[in-house]
């Protein structure tokens, strides 16, 4: 190996020379010669190709588009979704007030405005578990998630105020 990186060095050396010493025009001429073939061989090893695959695809489009919402509605079917309850004021309000009613905070719960998809509401003085519990009750059977969540700690032991704001996802 040694004896031949003289040789490698020295070869190198001679061709930077030859290089060198080739009129300018020759070098540039190369060196587009050089470009152009490089240019055609990104052409037609992944240019082609590329828009090749990316046609096909398209063509593909259409048929994987309604696999996908046959899916999404076998998943929205499966999950309950679409026999979810109407989305309308009065169910939304009656759902939050049936839900407290469960958990024994009808006392508490005050102020509650209900819009397309979301309920606002405030409870003045409810502990941490009931809370967390009558969330997670909501969430999982009435479907309405704590979008925006502001707790104020109260004087009274693991009690605090939360004005909440649920929504109820698009079906």
């Amino acid at each position: 190996m040694d004896a031949l990186a003289p040789t490698l060095k020295t070869r190198f050396y001679h061709a930077k020379a030859s290089w060198q010493a080739r009129p300018k025009r020759e070098r540039l001429f190369a060196v587009t010669l050089l470009i152009l073939f490089a240019g055609i061989l990104f052409w037609f090893l992944m240019w082609t190709p590329m828009t090749r695959d990316l046609a096909a695809q398209n063509l593909n489009l259409p048929k994987a588009r309604a696999a996908l919402l046959s899916a999404q509605q076998a998943w929205r079917n499966t999950a309950g979704l679409s026999s979810a309850v109407s989305q309308n004021t009065d169910a939304l309000d009656a759902t939050l007030t049936r839900f407290a009613a469960r958990f024994g905070l009808s006392a508490q719960l005050n102020g509650v405005k209900v819009n397309d998809r979301t309920v606002s509401c405030t409870l003045t003085t409810v502990s941490m578990d009931a809370l967390t519990q009558w969330l997670d009750a909501l969430a999982k059977d009435a479907l309405l998630f704590p979008t925006a969540l502001t707790l104020t700690p109260l004087a009274q032991n693991n009690a605090v105020r939360a004005d909440i704001t649920l929504t109820r996802p698009l079906p």
